[in-house]
C-alpha cells in the first residue's frame, strides 16, 4: 500500500522493486493462516522477569489485561475504557503516587487478542510495589465508572466516537494506524467504523 503524491504506475513500480528485492512469493489469501484466540477465562497468568542489570536504579512493569479476541465491539469497548481511564492512570500513578516519569495506560491488539495495558517505569517502588498500586488504581476506577450517570457515560461515548471518526490528517497518522494491524496479521483496518 502506497499513499502520497504519486501516480498509480509509480506505486506499482515501487511495489515491484520491493518484491524483487525481497524475492517476494505471492501467497493467496486463503493460504494465510488465521490467528486464533483461546478463551481461558478464570485463569490469571502472571509473568515477571527480574531486572538483570546489576544495581539498576529503576524498575519497569507492564501489566497486560487480555480482554478477548479482536472484534469491532471489543475494540470499541476497550477504546472507551482507555478514554475513561488513561488520564486518570497518569494522574494517579505518576502525579499522586510519584511512581516514575513513565506511567500510561493504553489499549492494544497482540496476536489477535485485545488487551488493556498499563506501563510504569520508575525508582520509587520495585515491580511488586508498582503492581500493587496499579491494582489499587484499577479498583478505584471500577468504583468511579460504576458511579457514572447515564448522561456522563453517554457523553464519554459520544466524545470517543467523535475522536474515532476524525479522519487521518497525514500519511504518518494513517500509517501509524495501519501498521499494527499488519504486524498483528489481523488486517482489520476498519475498526474505527
Amino acid at each position: 500500500l502506497f499513499t502520497g503524491n504519486l501516480r498509480e504506475e509509480e506505486a506499482r513500480k515501487y511495489a515491484q522493486e520491493i518484491e524483487d528485492t525481497f524475492d517476494h512469493v505471492e501467497v493467496k489469501t486463503q493460504d494465510i493462516p488465521e490467528d486464533s484466540a483461546v478463551n481461558i477465562t478464570g485463569n490469571n497468568l502472571v509473568w515477571r522477569e527480574v531486572n538483570k542489570v546489576p544495581n539498576a536504579l529503576e524498575d519497569a512493569i507492564l501489566n497486560i489485561y487480555q480482554y478477548g479476541p479482536l472484534t469491532k465491539e471489543g475494540f470499541a469497548y476497550l477504546k472507551l475504557v482507555e478514554y475513561l481511564m488513561s488520564n486518570e492512570a497518569y494522574t494517579y500513578l505518576r502525579t499522586e503516587k510519584n511512581l516514575g516519569y513513565i506511567a500510561f495506560l493504553y489499549s492494544d491488539v497482540i496476536s489477535n487478542v485485545l488487551s488493556l495495558n498499563i506501563l510504569v517505569q520508575g525508582s520509587t517502588l520495585d515491580c511488586v510495589g508498582m503492581d500493587r498500586e496499579i491494582e489499587t488504581f484499577l479498583g478505584k476506577m471500577l468504583e468511579k465508572v460504576e458511579k457514572l450517570s447515564d448522561d456522563e457515560f453517554q457523553k464519554s461515548k459520544d466524545a470517543l466516537n467523535g475522536n474515532l471518526q476524525t479522519p487521518d490528517t497525514s500519511i504518518r497518522e494513517r500509517g501509524s494506524r495501519f501498521a499494527p494491524r499488519i504486524r498483528d496479521k489481523t488486517y482489520a483496518f476498519n475498526l474505527r467504523e
